[in-house]
């Protein structure tokens, strides 16, 4: 077979494409209980096969915070058809997450966090593009700080990875 792509191409739980966003732009939000994108971590994906599934997973390189005590909530989301639906999650209002950074030690320059997401396998049933994203709530308000530190002294990458797998 020549130029011909079906679904039986590729067996049940074969990886049938990768996509990735990375990113090492610092920021600082300031929004308080509210749910934003944060920056750089956005992945398109078009997908080859009509009922495949996408496993997610992140990785926020280092978060900080200007207060002694807060409280940073982060969750996926995908963005398809003008609608966005929260990942991983059983509801679609307020602080709940996958996963979220909760501190006392912070308000130094000392005090940044790592953080690795959940992964989590998504169902679409789509064959359009599909854009997943990373989402924060930065619960106390405050200054949060995003792949940096409080003091900008220390920098470390994000990123975002999506994976289309084979689902028959």
């Amino acid at each position: 077979m020549t130029g011909i792509l079906t679904d039986n191409l590729y067996p049940n739980g074969s990886i049938v494409q990768i996509k990735q966003a990375f990113t090492a732009t610092t920021d600082t939000y300031t929004s308080s209980n509210t749910w934003f994108n944060l920056g750089g971590l956005q992945v398109d994906i078009t997908p080859k096969l009509s009922n495949s599934k996408m496993l997610i997973s992140g990785q926020l390189g280092c978060v900080d915070h200007d207060q002694n005590s807060y409280l940073v909530i982060f969750r996926y989301a995908r963005y398809q058809g003008n609608i966005t639906t929260v990942i991983g999650v059983g509801a679609n209002v307020g602080r709940v997450g996958t996963t979220a950074i909760r501190g006392t030690a912070s308000a130094d320059v000392n005090g940044i966090v790592g953080s690795t997401l959940p992964q989590f396998l998504d169902s679409p049933g789509a064959s359009s593009q599909i854009s997943y994203f990373v989402q924060a709530n930065n619960y106390n308000g405050g200054d949060f700080y995003y792949n940096r530190d409080k003091g900008n002294n220390e920098n470390f990458p994000s990123s975002l990875t999506v994976m289309e797998i084979a689902n028959e």
